[in-house]
């Protein structure tokens, strides 16, 4: 198996030149640019007075799961800018009860309001139909891959979107690391596709699988897995109509504007709001929901790496971890995963209904094992 010698991923999932670099430490500068204190202290500023003109009682809302990033940033607009925030939750169903119990202790310490979501029928449909779809391992249902998380990504926003139109707020302010805007170019199944100047060919190509596979248009209540194909979302959000809030609504991400320190907003946490890791594991990302475990299966199979090997990766090409670093904390997390599966696969079941079924989901685990080839360009 030939991995890159400066990040930690490997053939044939991804490109490795005869120099022995990835096409992803190729294509990327390694840089990360942020906004500065300035421009967020002027945006949280425009948009409290905003709010607090329409009567509104608070000064925006943090999207919250229990995880570190998202806690840092509801903390840190707590008690370095002064913010009253509308905190916001919204589940699936698969909770880590650590990130609830982190959650639940923060908004208490912080003095916060929490409101939560937990309307997600629509979405354990979904789950249930690309679940079995992905559990045949072939290589025509990769792209469902990517729309495993279509609830919290598209769910989560809509139902942010109205909490905050309900309570007169102009302004969505979410966590998440920096490095995951990288992320988006190579985790849509084929990473090649980041090198490429968008060309009708490959167009034509993605066309080609969303039509051969008519479970991804199984409802027309969700156009948001369009969103997930790697050309055709950017002449979509020329020609579709996206939903407007109400008022002047703005999502924006505070390390978009602050910079991210793991290990030190990690120490802050802890000591401030008493965050805490789950028991017996290292893990401090995409902890919070336990569906990734299978995701992280799924994304194996399917695209020869897991999504914790595609962030640590991007961390090494951004100077955040040494490659050293990054392979002994994939190798630690993907072991601490593994006497987990079996335990999330039976939640998974439990909780969309997929009982009768469980045989079929727990062959995930053996398949992961042999990982298919990428698709041919």
């Amino acid at each position: 198996m030939k991995r890159c010698s400066k990040c930690i991923l490997t053939e044939p999932a991804v490109p490795i030149g005869s120099d022995g670099v990835c096409l992803l430490c190729r294509s990327d500068d390694g840089t990360v640019k942020y906004k500065g204190e300035a421009a967020l202290v002027e945006l949280l500023e425009r948009h409290r007075q905003m709010d607090r003109s329409r009567g509104s009682k608070y000064d925006c809302m943090v999207t919250v799961s229990g995880g570190k990033d998202s806690m840092y940033a509801l903390y840190a607009l707590v008690k370095r800018y002064g913010m009253k925030p509308l905190a916001f939750n919204y589940s699936q169903g698969f909770v880590e009860p650590q990130a609830s119990e982190n959650l639940e202790r923060g908004v208490r310490v912080l003095g916060v309001d929490l409101v939560r979501n937990t309307d997600n029928a629509l979405q354990h449909r979904y789950l249930r139909h690309n679940i079995m779809r992905l559990s045949t391992a072939r290589p025509s249902q990769r792209r469902l891959v990517e729309l495993l998380c279509t609830g919290c990504d598209s769910g989560y926003v809509d139902a942010a979107m109205r909490a905050a139109d309900e309570h007169r707020i102009s302004l969505i302010v979410q966590g998440g690391c920096p490095v995951e805007p990288f992320l988006r170019g190579y985790m849509t199944n084929d990473v090649r596709l980041i090198a490429d100047s968008p060309r009708i060919s490959l167009l034509l190509e993605e066309l080609k699988e969303y039509i051969g596979n008519p479970g991804l248009f199984m409802d027309p209540r969700y156009p948001m897995n369009l969103r997930h194909m790697c050309y055709m979302k950017g002449l979509l959000s020329r020609f579709v109509p996206q939903r407007k809030s109400a008022h002047a609504l703005e999502r924006r991400h505070y390390f978009d504007y602050m910079p991210w320190d793991d290990h030190a907003d990690l120490a802050e946490l802890e000591r401030e709001l008493g965050w805490r890791r789950p028991p017996g594991r290292s893990v401090t990302m995409r902890f919070d929901c336990r569906l990734h475990i299978l995701v992280d299966r799924f994304r194996i199979i399917y695209q020869g790496f897991s999504e914790k090997e595609a962030i640590f990766s991007s961390m090494v090409r951004k100077k955040m971890l040494t490659r050293e670093q990054a392979l002994a904390r994939a190798e630690r997390e993907m072991a601490e995963d593994e006497p987990l599966v079996d335990q999330v696969i039976q939640e998974v079941a439990r909780t969309v209904g997929m009982e009768h079924r469980i045989g079929e989901l727990r062959r995930l685990w053996h398949l992961a094992e042999t990982p298919m080839p990428p698709p041919s360009r």
